[in-house]
Parts: C-alpha cells; sequence; structure tokens
C-alpha cells in the first residue's frame, strides 16, 4: 500500500518592484506537505545577466545593392603598392558606378599588431558614397569598418590576398549629413593600405 501523505515541491520564480526600484529576481521553494504547515524558503541567488542586443546596422545610413557594380575592378591585377591598385581600381569603375572621387586616397602602412587606422569621412544628407580599399603584397587580410556620427557600425568589408581590392556592390546613403568614420585594420601580415571614398 502506498502511503496515503503527499509531498509536493513548487518552484517559482518571483520578482518584486519597491518604491520604484526593481528587486533582483528571487527563487522560492514551497513545499507543501500533508498534515503540515507549509514552509517557504527564499534563495537570493543573482539573476543571470542577458547577452548585449545584437547590432542591426546604422538608422543613420542606408546600404543600397548595386549588382552591376560587382564586376568593375575585377579584371585588375593586384600591384606590390596599394596606392596603385586604388588607382587601377577607382578607374576602372568610375563610369560604371557615376560617381565621382571624393578627398584624395588615406594611405600609409600597418600590420596585424597595430591598432586600427581611423579616417575621418564628412558625407552630405542624401548623398550616396562607395568605399574602395587595398593593400599591399605584404598583407594577407584586411577590414574596413564604415561607423556613423554616433559611432555605430553602418558596413563592415573584409578583404584577403585573393582579393584584388575592398569595392563592394553596394552603395552608402546618408540620411543626415555627419563626420562619419573610416578605419582600416589589417589582420594578417604587414604593408601598406590605401582607402578612398568615392561619392554622388
Amino acid at each position: 500500500m502506498y502511503s496515503t501523505a503527499m509531498r509536493l515541491t513548487l518552484v517559482c520564480l518571483l520578482a518584486v518592484a519597491c518604491g520604484g526600484n526593481a528587486q533582483p529576481p528571487a527563487i522560492a521553494v514551497v513545499t507543501i506537505d500533508a498534515g503540515a504547515a507549509p514552509v517557504q524558503t527564499v534563495s537570493t541567488l543573482a539573476p543571470a545577466k542577458l547577452p548585449p542586443p545584437l547590432d542591426f546596422g546604422s538608422p543613420l545610413v542606408e546600404r543600397r545593392a548595386h549588382a552591376d557594380w560587382d564586376a568593375c575592378g575585377k579584371s585588375i591585377v593586384r600591384s606590390a603598392s596599394a596606392s596603385t591598385t586604388l588607382a587601377n581600381v577607382t578607374k576602372a569603375c568610375g563610369t560604371v558606378t557615376g560617381l565621382h572621387a571624393g578627398p584624395a586616397p588615406a594611405t600609409g602602412k600597418s600590420s596585424a599588431s597595430a591598432d586600427a587606422v581611423a579616417v575621418a569621412m564628412h558625407v552630405d544628407k542624401g548623398k550616396c558614397v562607395r568605399v574602395y580599399a587595398t593593400a599591399g603584397a605584404g598583407v594577407k587580410s584586411f577590414v574596413v569598418v564604415v561607423k556613423d556620427a554616433s559611432g555605430r557600425p553602418a558596413a563592415i568589408y573584409k578583404a584577403d590576398d585573393l582579393d584584388v581590392a575592398i569595392a563592394p556592390s553596394e552603395a552608402l546613403c546618408f540620411k543626415e549629413t555627419q563626420d562619419a568614420t573610416l578605419s582600416v585594420s589589417i589582420g594578417s601580415g604587414e604593408g601598406d593600405y590605401a582607402v578612398q571614398v568615392w561619392t554622388e
């Protein structure tokens, strides 16, 4: 025969607010025993931390795809000099995109152990731009990140030693006049780099 005594343990999550300040949630364990008074104990376990929200890009910059831009520059051979490669790629793509060169290319040398190099980029409201970037023969991979005025990433472009250049098949269109930023970082290797923005 089974005993007629029944024992039930319930676990529930309680959240208590007091004076407008949310208190950390606590785990309450309630034990109900037939013929006995309920006993409640409260744990002081700290609440689990949630991961940060995903970043879905910049609300200030619209990315507009241009499939017809993809082919331009593919026939260019990567030169030992980043500046030479950049000049050849932008020349090949200028007619296709209908854009014109912005400020002079930002150039320099860097390595995988160095910090990212920031390049200022002013864009007027309603204007669209295309980012070009190249690296010398000693660079095996590099990354260019475009950030809006608030520091939120609008686009991230990557290239390895098989890529002639970063020449994305999209335009970045700015909804407000702002001082954006380009950051260039070397993922592997070392050598020179060149980056330039073309605009409407």
